[in-house]
Parts: C-alpha cells; structure tokens; sequence
C-alpha cells in the first residue's frame, strides 16, 4: 500500500509541474486536491514523508518541464545563422558519419534561453557537461513530446570550447580508445555489435539493425535493466564467496561499470531500480517484488522527471512488470517457465510497442529464449575483451577469431529469422485502444496476483490477447486515405475493407522518408496492389525491391508506359502495363486513370485529386 501511496504521490507531483507549465490551473486544483486525499488515507508516520517527496518532485519538474515545452514552442528565424551558448548533455552517439550530442542551451545571440537542440558534428564532440559556443543555423521539425529533443536540429559552422570537466573528458577518451580499439581487432558488425550492446553507441549498419527490430530483439542495444541485470549478477558470482556483503560490493562494482561506459542515462535510471530492488531483497524486504517496482519507479520520476515521456522508461518497466506476473503462472517444465517469462513481456509491451513503433515482432516470443541468456554469457565475455583491448591490443588481436564468432553467430540468427514471413506484422493502434488496452492490463495485473483459480486467470490473458489482435485487425479493416512524400515521389496510400492500394506519382517536393518506413507505420503487411505512375529514381527503385526483400507481400503491380520496361522485367514478374484509359473498382474505392489524369472515389465520392 505504501510503494503505491509513493507512486501515486510522485505522479501527483509531476502531473501538477506540467499542468502549471501548460497553464491549466483548473487540472492543476485537482492534483493538489487529490493528494490531500492520499494524506487522509495514508498512516500519520508516513505523511511528512509523503509531502517532502511531492513537493520535491514539484521542483524538480518544474525546471524540467520548463525546458520541454521551450524546446517545443520555440520557433527558429528561417535561413538565419545564430550563436548559441551552452552546456554538453550527454556524451555523443554515432549515425554514419556523423556523430550526435544534445546541447543544453543557456543563450542565442546573447539572449537567455532554456531549450535542447540535437546537434550533428563531423568531428568528436566535446565532453559532457564541457560549455561551448557554437554559430550556425537551427532548424526546426514537428515531433512528438515524447520526442522532443528532436525537434530542434543545428549543424555548427564552427565551435567553441570555454571549459571541459577533466572526469568527463577521461570518460571520453576512454570511450573514444574502446570503440577504436575493438574497431581495429574485430570485424566491422561484430565489433559493431559489441560495441551497441556493451557501450550502448548503436553503430551496427542499417540493415542489420533492421534485423534485430524485425525481430524486437533490439533492447539489447539500450543500457538498460538486462545489461545492468547481467553485470550485477556477473560480480556477484565473483565475490559470493564475501557473503553476507556480496550483493553491496557488486552493486559499486556495477556502478564502476557505469562509469566506465559513460555514465548514461538510461543506464543510471537502471542502476538505481537495480539497486533498490537488491538493497530491499539483502534487507528482507525484497520479497514483494511489485513493491520493489513501485518504489523504483517512485524514485527514478522524483529525480528524472524527464523519464515520464521515455519509452524506454515504460518499457523497462513494462518488462518488469511482466516477469513479476509471470511468476504467478509457475510450470513444472524449466522451458515452459521460460517461455512464460517471454510470453508476459511481450504481451505486457505489446500495446506501447505496437501505438508508438506500429509492429509485433511475433518471432520474438521464442527467439528471446535464445537471445537474453545468449546476450547475458557474452556480455561479460565483451567487457573482459575490452579491458584486455585496452590493456594490450597484440592480445585483443589473438583473442579475436573467438569474440568475431560468438557476436557473428548471433547476427546470423536473428538476419535468418528476420527473413521469415512470420517474424513481426504491422498494425496499429489509435490512442483510445492503446490506453484502453493498458489499463486492462493494469486491473488484470491486480487480478494476477489474487488468489483467484489458475484458469480464471488463464481467461484473463486470452481475453486480452483477443483484445489486441481484434483491435488490429479492426484497424486494418477501417477506410482511410493517405498523401505523403518519399523521395521525388508522392504516395497515396488507400486502405478500405482490408484492400490496400499504393500509388506512386511524381512530386515536386522531396522528402528523406523511405517508402518501407511509410508502409510499416501505416500497419502494412501486404499490398494488394501498386500502381507506379513514374519512371522511379535508382534510390526509389531500390526501396520499392525493399519492399519484397521485407517480406511485404505484393499482389499486383501496375506502370504506366514511362517507366522503364528492364525495371519491370528484372523485378516484378506480374507487372501490367497500364493503357492510357484504366478504371480499377476494389470495394468502395475507384482508381480512375484518363490522358495519365488520376482521379481516385471512394463510395462514389471524389476524394483526389
């Protein structure tokens, strides 16, 4: 009762700072009268505690969510260079060529300012928390709040360095010499992947990183509760022997860790739900597991209040949450407790998975009882390699053939199985299903763990799988009408009684979207038919293969005469060329093409052009 009072006294907290900020005084009154209301039911000794952690997560939110919405609301001058002035956030991560920080701005143009802007560099940014001066141009796109570093972009003309921090600068040296060093011993993607899953700097190339998304095993790539998870159980199998203070000496030895890989955040938010959950299970208070969580939580939003617009803040949690309940469900089979585990998260993140990134990696269920305990043996065996890198590269060198074939083993699997029809489907989600769906699973949580019968519960899981699969296949089945740009192109996508039509058509307007990115958020999992009404570009021709090579099924293409005739024959064995008069009828929708004239009705209406 008391790690839910806290929770819910912490989410008060938050909830009041954004109101305040968006200025919804009204939302605001209610917060502050619910609280009052957690004071009368909560016991007197906990009271005073309960008020020190609201009004502390009032502050601290406060500050915080004053830079979200300025980083949001603010509006660039268009095409015009500015100086902005401030502080490092975090260390760089790597896209390409390029490599990415985020900048705490304190100043532009001299004028005070309280925003975050992504900045690209060519060359190695400075150290966290270095105060630099940087002169170029800020552009602006719309994100998500959930994205919101993102919204505001900057590629610097030039830069100033004022001061540096001698700790962060060694943390970036030092991580700069592990990516170089295990670069130069390892082949490309295995030391790719070593690095992504030991350093948490995704450098794997496009392809393979697809691969593991297909799959959803790609949080091995995120600094997270696993990583930390396997680190902590890595030392405490060393110093067990220390008993009764091994759990308290591999918890510092996995904070060196954290230190070593650059103090990341999500890795800090990690260590602490770690270290909390340890400290409760060493002082016997560990048993209840879901209170563990509780307070995790309660504390990470108190002292990151950034993490309540984090996914991967609710998908840890979601993970947890699930394998907590998967324990109430225990078999006699060794196998069939894992599978269980596996089942209970999937299904616990599959709503967020599906409302935010619009796919079910369905392989990922048993492919996971491979993959975790498969990542937990070589993580250890990575951090070992790396130390000896840095020690001695004649010895990373030697040792290398063994490290190249255990992280190559591993893409080999997961690039095999993400070539399988069956590995993830596409859907989606409307905000309403989606918190619909996680409250459900928040009330059959509770239910979960009553003493209700085995099958009652085992009723309650198979109604909310036939919750999430009739949403989205309701949701594949519903009309919808979509424009947008790829390329030099223009789509139009038409979705009606589960027929989907795509149309390709040239566009004065370029857009970096791919078409595969474009087909996969609109909850694609086959076309029934393209019509391509423009000779493609080379860049556009390869993401139209792309498609088929994502195991996108494709009933029926159809060009005009303009396109180019070894395209077609080289790539789509079914292709019909499209006379100049052409009228396709498919359930409600009419695709009319007269004198190369598109016009597009649906239930009679005109709806293009």
């Amino acid at each position: 009762m008391l790690s839910f009072l806290v929770l819910l006294t912490t989410l008060l907290g938050l909830g009041i700072s954004i109101t305040f900020e968006i200025k919804n005084y009204f939302i605001a009154f209610v917060l502050i009268l619910s609280f009052f209301l957690v004071l009368i039911i909560s016991k007197k000794n906990f009271r005073l505690g309960l008020i020190f952690i609201f009004l502390l997560t009032i502050i601290n939110g406060a500050f915080t969510f004053k830079k979200v919405f300025n980083t949001i609301n603010y509006v660039p001058v268009a095409n015009t260079n500015v100086e902005i002035s401030g502080s490092v956030k975090d260390f760089y991560e790597i896209s390409g060529e390029n490599y990415i920080y985020y900048l705490n701005v304190s100043s532009i143009n001299g004028h005070r300012s309280d925003i975050v802007i992504k900045v690209y560099s060519k060359e190695i940014p400075p150290p966290k928390n270095s105060i630099i001066q940087i002169n170029g141009k800020i552009t602006k796109s719309d994100t998500k709040l959930i994205y919101y570093q993102n919204t505001l972009t900057f590629y610097p003309n030039r830069i100033k360095i004022f001061r540096k921090s001698k700790f962060y600068t060694f943390l970036t040296n030092l991580r700069t010499k592990v990516i170089n060093n295990i670069r130069t011993t390892l082949k490309s993607e295995q030391g790719n992947l070593l690095i992504s899953t030991l350093v948490g700097i995704n450098t794997l190339e496009n392809e393979t990183k697809e691969s593991f998304e297909l799959t959803g095993t790609a949080h091995i790539f995120a600094i997270s509760g696993l990583h930390i998870g396997v680190i902590y159980l890595f030392f405490m199998s060393i110093f067990k022997l220390l008993n009764p203070f091994a759990p308290i000496i591999s918890i510092l030895f996995t904070f060196l860790f954290i230190v070593f890989i650059g103090l990341k955040f999500s890795a800090i938010r990690a260590f602490l739900m770690l270290t909390i959950m340890a400290l409760g299970n060493y002082l016997g208070r560990g048993k209840n597991l879901l209170n563990s969580l509780l307070v995790a939580m309660a504390f990470i939003l108190a002292v990151f209040p950034e993490s309540i617009i984090s996914i991967s803040f609710y998908l840890s949690c979601l993970a947890i949450l699930g394998i907590i309940t998967a324990l109430n469900f225990d078999f006699k089979q060794k196998i069939l407790n894992l599978l269980n585990t596996s089942f209970f998260v999937n299904l616990y993140e599959a709503p967020l998975v599906l409302f935010f990134f619009n796919t079910i990696p369905i392989i990922s269920i048993p492919l996971n009882l491979f993959v975790i305990p498969y990542i937990s043996f070589l993580l250890p065996i990575g951090l070992m390699y790396t130390l000896v890198s840095l020690a001695s590269l004649k010895v990373a060198s030697i040792l290398s053939p063994f490290i190249n074939a255990l992280y190559g083993f591993l893409i080999f699997v997961v690039d095999v199985t993400s070539k399988l029809r069956v590995s993830s489907i596409f859907g989606t989600l409307n905000s309403k299903q989606f918190f619909f769906l996680e409250s459900f699973i928040l009330f059959a949580t509770f239910f979960f763990f009553s003493k209700a019968h085995a099958r009652k519960k085992g009723l309650v899981v198979l109604t909310l799988l036939f919750l999430l699969i009739f949403f989205v296949t309701l949701n594949a089945h519903t009309t919808d009408f979509i424009i947008e740009n790829f390329q030099n192109s223009q789509l139009i996508l038409l979705k009606d009684q589960g027929r989907n039509l795509l149309i390709i058509k040239n566009s004065e307007t370029y857009s970096p979207n791919t078409l595969y990115s474009f087909v996969k958020r609109s909850g694609i999992n086959y076309i029934d038919a393209i019509f391509l009404l423009k000779n493609p570009t080379i860049k556009e021709g390869a993401q139209i293969n792309e498609l088929q090579e994502k195991k996108i099924l494709i009933k029926k293409f159809y060009a005009n005469q303009s396109v180019n005739k070894e395209y077609l024959i080289l790539n789509f064995q079914n292709c019909e060329i499209l006379p100049q008069d052409f009228n396709l009828v498919t359930g409600n929708v009419s695709v009319v093409l007269k004198n190369q004239e598109l016009k597009i009705f649906l239930a009679g209406k005109s709806i293009y052009p």
